[in-house]
């Protein structure tokens, strides 16, 4: 190992050598190139105790942002922009400013600069005394506002130091182990894991649980972060499939997509992040209920969560809504959703688990029964059925022998809406 990392130093591309030199001679550095490959092993002296100080936690590996990891996570996340100014000097990455207060010691304030093509232009720091220390603080505030706007991408992030120490302990040659056994997994095993459970197949895998789901219940939900899932497929061209949205606390991180079966003929599921919004009690009352309100409706069982306990939120989302088809825009600016959620249904919905179906003539009950799903009793659990149309020459008594149309629907048949 320590001759391949001699080997990475000693060849070094053009590039890098140039970006290294500049680092040591020059305090506003450049923007590294693409080209650099730095491991994510956070190293911490133990002159920094790091463990009393602030930090950015990433909950998706629950990775964590030091302010003495700052420096290397900017220049990690330029370094990925890819951005080069085709052979003309590179601007510089960090800008200084010193105070000129006359008998006082000097301070400084860093800037920091990101390339053109980022989505941000510039990121200032607070006064510090050295501009060492003034450049982790303008990095860390940097991080700061691209975790703020979704924009830190997770495998930036430092290694967590409990990965690291699993990960150097189970590689040990000298531990005594007993075979198909996994210490870890044993040390990290939940305590209210019952041993009754256990024989029963249910098994704890520590590095697959993300710190992601563990939120407190008394941590506030003013804003939300959307996911949309979304798909292109369609049995019926005629009957496309609505976009839906996924509500959490955090923003996920990007999801490939993946295929889901229709009648065995695959259907590609696509994920695409929405621009963060702020909700208010009553907006996010009724999200809550309609979440409850879709649980119980797929499931077809009783099904009851509090606010504070839920850790995600489903909303739907009007056809209005498309597809951003800019790659620039889809990286960097995430549409925005909040404009393209129809409030009155899912008002509706929250309020009601049903709704009379309108059987006051042909046209009401035609327009009613339009993308909808619908049942025939007053029971919350039931069997329901999509509404395909209506055959105002038949009545329930009649067998719809000549038409392939599964239900029948006549004027005065007492039918529910389900919203």
């Amino acid at each position: 190992m320590h001759r391949r990392i001699l080997s990475d130093c000693t060849q070094l591309s053009v590039e890098m050598q140039g970006w290294t030199e500049r680092l040591f001679h020059d305090q506003g550095s450049s923007v590294p190139p693409r080209s650099l490959h730095e491991t994510t092993n956070a190293y911490h002296s133990d002159s920094e105790g790091d463990e009393s100080e602030e930090y950015i936690k990433d909950l998706t590996a629950s990775g964590r942002i030091y302010l003495q990891d700052a420096v290397a996570v900017v220049y990690r996340f330029t370094a990925s922009l890819g951005t080069g100014n085709k052979g003309q000097p590179d601007p510089p990455l960090f800008e200084y400013q010193k105070s000129r207060d006359i008998g006082a010691s000097p301070t400084y304030i860093c800037t920091v600069c990101f390339p053109h093509g980022s989505p941000m232009s510039k990121v200032s720091g607070p006064s510090s005394a050295s501009m060492p220390h003034a450049r982790r603080a303008a990095c860390y505030q940097a991080c700061l506002e691209l975790i703020n706007q979704n924009l830190l991408d997770y495998r930036l992030f430092p290694l967590p130091t409990s990965v690291i120490s699993r990960r150097d302990t189970a590689t040990m040659p000298n531990e005594p182990t007993e075979p198909h056994i996994n210490n870890d997994a044993t040390k990290l095993a939940p305590q209210n894991l019952k041993d009754e459970v256990r024989p029963l197949g249910s098994h704890y895998y520590p590095r697959k649980k993300p710190d992601f789901w563990d939120q407190p219940e008394t941590m506030s939900c003013d804003r939300l972060y959307p996911t949309v899932i979304f798909t292109n497929h369609s049995d019926d061209p005629s009957r496309l499939y609505a976009p839906l949205l996924i509500l959490t606390r955090h923003p996920l991180p990007p999801l490939p997509s993946f295929n889901l079966f229709f009648s065995n003929i695959p259907g590609v599921i696509h994920f695409t992040q929405g621009a963060s919004f702020k909700v208010d009690e009553d907006r996010l009352a009724d999200i809550h209920l309609y979440t409850i309100r879709i649980c119980r409706a797929i499931a077809n069982k009783p099904f009851v969560c509090p606010l504070e306990k839920m850790q995600y939120f489903i909303a739907p989302l009007s056809p209005t809504w498309e597809v951003p088809t800019d790659a620039s825009s889809k990286k960097w600016k995430h549409p925005n959703v909040l404009k393209h959620i129809p409030w009155d249904l899912v008002t509706l919905a929250a309020t009601s688990w049903v709704v009379p179906l309108a059987s006051r003539n042909l046209g009401s009950m035609t327009t009613d029964i339009e993308d909808a799903v619908i049942q025939d009793r007053w029971v919350e659990f039931t069997r329901r059925y999509d509404a395909v149309r209506i055959r105002p020459d038949l009545n329930p008594m009649s067998k719809p022998v000549d038409s392939p149309v599964c239900l029948s629907l006549s004027l005065p048949t007492s039918i529910l809406i389900v919203p």
